[in-house]
């Protein structure tokens, strides 16, 4: 149960966000370079830093991760944010700079059908590597840990032995 709140949560609040980003027009607000940076500049965040976030995060304790819900969810939140970013400021802001350099031919939607149809590929490799490196980074961590129980262990007999 609290597995399908956290999805309708997630929904609710891409639509707010949506709705919210569409009502405030970040692209009249800001400057078109400043506002072709941001939606550069979140699009490869949100690549990055969102799948960190779901993948990185302990889980509460007595429970482990639980990957087959933190993937699809770290994807398609990644998924998620690079569309916004690209709709509400990369496009707008180029289509601006095309205008003033006279290409009105300019509608960016290449880049939108390959995001809408393959955006969720890179975060699925990206998510995934962050798992196999976190995966990596535990099992070090019990090594590490089982050697000093060892080494601790064998230093207790030897103590023990030579009385």
């Amino acid at each position: 149960m609290r597995i399908l709140a956290a999805i309708v949560g997630f929904i609710v609040a891409a639509m707010a966000i949506d709705v919210l980003l569409g009502l405030l027009n970040p692209d009249r607000l800001l400057p078109t370079e400043l506002c072709a940076m941001i939606g550069d500049w979140g699009m490869t965040a949100s690549l990055f830093v969102i799948p960190a976030l779901f993948i990185f995060t302990p889980a509460r304790p007595p429970k482990q991760r639980c990957f087959a819900f933190r993937i699809p969810v770290a994807v398609f939140t990644s998924w998620f944010a690079t569309l916004e970013f690209r709709m509400q400021f990369n496009l707008p802001a180029l289509r601006e700079l095309a205008s003033q350099r006279g290409d009105d031919m300019y509608d960016g939607v290449g880049m939108n059908a390959a995001l809408l149809l393959m955006g969720w590929f890179p975060p699925l490799i990206v998510t995934l590597l962050m798992v196999v490196v976190l995966q990596f980074v535990l099992a070090v961590r019990r090594r590490i840990k089982n050697a000093g129980r060892r080494s601790d262990g064998e230093a207790s007999l030897s103590k023990q032995n030579a009385t």
